[in-house]
């Protein structure tokens, strides 16, 4: 799907949905495995991601801070504005009121002509945003292998 194209008050905005592929779909079959309804939600907010224009708008815009309906919170990752990653996480909560047992992490690319929505991984709740997991050294690695840019000198 290419994007449509966004109105903003300084022009119009493309942004597009990118994956680090293997490692989204590792973390998402991870997600089935421990729980199917999971694993559809997250497959559903996955094919929303792909189809519309404003909740990727919303997510490169850091505006998508505690919405109701679909129940979502999401902010910047703290250690990664130090680090000048430009990484966000998202809070999920399925429409039975559960919240979901992972975080969708994601990175925005706001340079022209590469404008875009990184999905990065699904970070475990446990992992409670920790710089040093495992799972942190990966979203690093995957956002420089994607060329994505810091917002800062290193």
């Amino acid at each position: 799907m290419s994007p449509k194209g966004l109105q903003h008050n300084f022009g119009v905005i493309y942004y597009a949905v990118r994956w680090a592929s293997d490692s989204v779909q590792a973390d998402l079959d991870a997600a089935y495995a421990t729980d199917g309804a999971n694993g559809l939600y997250l497959d559903g907010l996955f094919d929303l991601l792909e189809e519309s224009d404003s909740l990727r708008l919303a997510l490169a815009e850091g505006r998508f801070r505690q919405i109701k309906d679909p129940r979502f919170d999401a902010a910047p990752i703290e250690w990664a504005r130090r680090w000048g990653y430009n990484l966000y996480y998202l809070k999920m909560w399925r429409a039975d009121g559960a919240l979901l047992p992972v975080r969708l992490i994601y990175a925005v690319n706001h340079q022209p002509s590469q404008q875009a929505v990184w999905v990065l991984g699904l970070m475990p709740r446990g992992d409670n945003y920790d710089e040093h997991s495992e799972f942190a050294k990966r979203i690093r690695r995957d956002y420089d292998d994607h060329g994505i840019p810091r917002w800062r000198a290193q």
